[in-house]
């Protein structure tokens, strides 16, 4: 039995921020500077960790966020293609007026 939707939209994993060079400039930086004192404290170690989580920072930091499609309806939540139903949620909440030109807010 299909039941009507109540709420539909469409909603972002988290909102974006486009990063100005001098941001990546910044990272560059002061990751350069730790692996430059890791080395130079023989904590070679540390140094391949500074690096590894500027790489993972630089790549988080460039990544546009996917859009998802969510149903409300009486069956439960639905995002995507998968289904949540309420019997297995233990609480949530959705404000839907906070700023008109955003979806409502799960």
């Amino acid at each position: 039995m299909q039941h009507t939707p109540r709420f539909v939209w469409d909603a972002q994993e988290y909102e974006f921020d486009d990063k100005p060079a001098e941001w990546y400039w910044g990272l560059g930086v002061i990751a350069t500077a730790s692996i430059i004192a890791s080395v130079l404290f023989g904590n070679y170690l540390l140094a391949i960790v500074f690096l590894t989580a500027t790489f993972a920072i630089g790549l988080q930091a460039t990544k546009k966020p996917n859009t998802h499609h969510i149903v409300l309806s009486e069956q439960g939540l639905a995002i995507e293609h998968r289904l949540y139903p309420f019997d297995i949620m233990h609480s949530f909440s959705m404000f839907e007026h906070i700023d008109k030109s955003k979806p409502p807010i799960l």
